[in-house]
């Protein structure tokens, strides 16, 4: 659950800044406020692909963690990390590091 990813997280000294169940919510993290994202393809106002979108022209690291399947991902986003649910914690705090040009620590500008 997001509950459990977000624990994993903070027991890796990582910082969450909010679980976001729509877009209108993340937006504004995804501007500022954030140095990695997990998505979820389906959110409660559409899909996360132009979050995802924004966070690539930001140099941001992210993954999808979803019930949907990789094919359902536009063209320009297949290449991304994608996880599917159910997840392990681990697994994906390790998928989100791997995404990092730099090796994600949770502090990087």
């Amino acid at each position: 659950t997001s509950l459990d990813l977000e624990a994993t997280m903070e027991e890796h000294g990582h910082e969450v800044a909010g679980a976001c169940a729509s877009i209108a919510e993340a937006a504004p993290l995804v501007e500022d406020g954030i140095d990695a994202a997990v998505l979820d393809i389906d959110v409660l106002d559409g899909k996360t692909f132009g979050l995802a979108r924004r966070l690539r022209e930001r140099g941001l690291p992210f993954i999808f963690v979803s019930g949907s399947a990789r094919d359902d991902l536009p063209e320009d986003l297949r290449d991304a990390p994608f996880h599917a649910k159910p997840f392990r914690g681990e697994a994906v705090l390790k998928a989100l590091e791997r995404a990092s040009p730099g090796g994600w620590n949770g502090n990087n500008p």
